[in-house]
């Protein structure tokens, strides 16, 4: 199995888990779904409005799920003012527009001289970027290594210069303002002091970090903030953060355990007989609000039994990581001695861990103690990363939203936006071969891109019409890491459309059973 990047997402900064690619089959039946066709996501970047839609024409999830209902027309960029009434030549942009008024008719191309986002100048639009000088030799630590990205600006640089490029945004260069972070730091204390960093020190227009600290430190500044999925709340507090790549927990729980379902994974089989359940998840209260509203309505609505829960605490630093350990053996040993044989990791970005640490550390534990359930996974589990023991995996079913390296095309069209992203970076000389090159290159495009996206699709830089903006993107912006994306009025979190797949005993490989599906 290769390994392929992975939930880094827009705030690649903590990548403590760069996760994972895999060598996949197919077994497709029927024709490809092309990106192109109708229905799919345009090209990132300057707002230009492709027909939405993710789900027309429908495509049938396996089981007779009918994916994908019609998305809203993307809009153009004219949105109610908010700002004032008067209309006026935009500051370094070509065309004239009005930002306010009743008639609040805003023309994509300057934003106006009344009202100018913060780190917004004639010339120049900043962005809030962390980097990590040492998450690298954290992963290794961890067993989730690959090839060392070196200084992850490199890349960053490389996607803000395919857009300056292009003559910019707004008629402005992006710039970015960096902020180094550690592995070895607490992850909130980092968040506090890059929002000093990017609200006082230097101010800039979006932030690319992920936690509530970082949405509150935006939300405060009237800045957009790019970060990481969480739980319905958390996108309800800061309707300033979208997570174009990521899936409210809640929502993905559900999608998970229908899935699953729908594939027969939950009945007794004979190397798995008892058919028991068990949750092991991360321990907060975004995760208890997605057991609460997700897993659990979703087993009872299914007929499933009431699963036994544990739960872990979340590491703030790679120093914490130890301290899950027994946590995690105490969760193994209660489900052997319950007699689960069927496991959901509720895993996904929490503390250091950007996505599928619970899932590797969990894996490894379960080796340890050689207990080998079915486990039924989704994205934030990272089905096909290398790193995870790959005896544990006999039996995986997955459901999965990340198309971040060729092999996750198989049967389909390749994802342009990702092969449009590693083109960029092997033009600067920049590696893209594996694990952590990948992820870094993929998170480095999400920045620039989405910047791009939806400051042009706002035609402006205030909060106000930069979450309109984000909001009219419906599926016009296509995420690297992604098959499809969907964002809109009440859903910031943009994941779209998900494959099947599975682990094959035969072959020791993971094969796809289901196209690009909206469930």
């Amino acid at each position: 199995m290769r390994a392929r990047s992975r939930v880094g997402l827009p705030l690649a900064a903590v990548l403590l888990l760069s996760a994972c690619g895999s060598t996949v089959a197919t077994t497709n039946a029927g024709g490809p779904l092309q990106q192109g066709q109708p229905g799919f996501n345009a090209a990132p970047g300057a707002g230009s409005p492709a027909a939405d839609g993710l789900g027309g024409p429908a495509v049938t999830a396996p089981g007779g799920t009918t994916g994908g209902s019609t998305g809203s027309t993307g809009s153009t960029g004219t949105f109610t003012g908010t700002t004032g009434g008067t209309t006026g030549t935009g500051v370094g942009g070509s065309t004239t527009g009005t930002t306010g008024g009743p008639a609040g008719s805003g023309t994509t191309g300057g934003t106006s001289a009344q009202g100018v986002g913060p780190g917004v100048t004639a010339t120049e639009i900043r962005l809030g970027i962390p980097y990590c000088s040492d998450c690298a030799a954290a992963n290794a630590a961890l067993g989730a290594g690959g090839e060392d990205p070196g200084d992850t600006r490199r890349y960053a640089q490389a996607a803000l210069d395919d857009v300056n490029s292009r003559g910019g945004v707004l008629g402005r260069k992006l710039v970015p303002v960096w902020h180094e972070i550690s592995a070895s730091d607490n992850i909130e204390a980092s968040q506090q002091e890059a929002c000093e960093t990017f609200t006082k020190d230097n101010k800039v227009l979006m932030i690319f970090f992920r936690g509530e600290i970082t949405y509150e430190c935006g939300k405060k500044a009237g800045i957009v903030v790019s970060g990481d999925s969480g739980s319905g709340p958390v996108f309800a507090r800061y309707p300033n953060m979208f997570a174009a790549a990521g899936m409210r927990f809640e929502r993905l729980a559900a999608v998970t355990v229908k899935a699953m379902v729908q594939a027969g994974w939950h009945k007794p089989d004979t190397k798995w007989p008892t058919g028991k359940i068990g949750i092991v998840s991360w321990d907060n209260t975004d995760y208890r609000y997605a057991m609460d509203k997700g897993w659990l309505p979703a087993m009872r609505e299914a007929g499933l039994a009431a699963p036994l829960v544990k739960w872990v605490a979340i590491p703030q630093s790679d120093k914490g990581i130890a301290d899950a350990g027994p946590a995690i053996s105490s969760a193994v040993l209660a489900f052997r001695q319950a007699g689960i044989d069927h496991v959901f990791i509720a895993d996904g970005p929490a503390g250091i861990f950007t996505g599928a640490g619970l899932t590797l550390l969990f894996l490894q534990n379960a080796k340890s103690q050689n207990y080998y359930p079915r486990y039924g996974f989704n994205t934030n589990n990272a089905p096909d990363f290398s790193s995870h023991p790959q005896d544990q995996l006999v039996g995986m079913i997955a459901i999965d939203s990340f198309d971040t390296a060729a092999t996750n095309d198989a049967g389909i069209a390749l994802n342009p936006q990702r092969e449009r992203c590693f083109a960029i970076m092997r033009k600067k000389g920049l590696p893209v071969a594996q694990a952590q090159t990948q992820q870094v290159a993929i998170g480095s495009c999400e920045y620039a891109w989405f910047a791009e996206a939806i400051i042009e699709r706002a035609g402006g830089t205030l909060l106000s019409q930069m979450i309109a903006g984000g909001e009219a993107l419906g599926t016009s912006y296509r995420s690297p890491y992604n098959y499809g994306n969907r964002i809109g009025p009440g859903q910031h979190d943009g994941v779209a459309l998900f494959r099947n797949l599975m682990m094959d005993a035969g072959c020791s490989c993971l094969k796809y059973t289901s196209k690009p599906y909206e469930p």
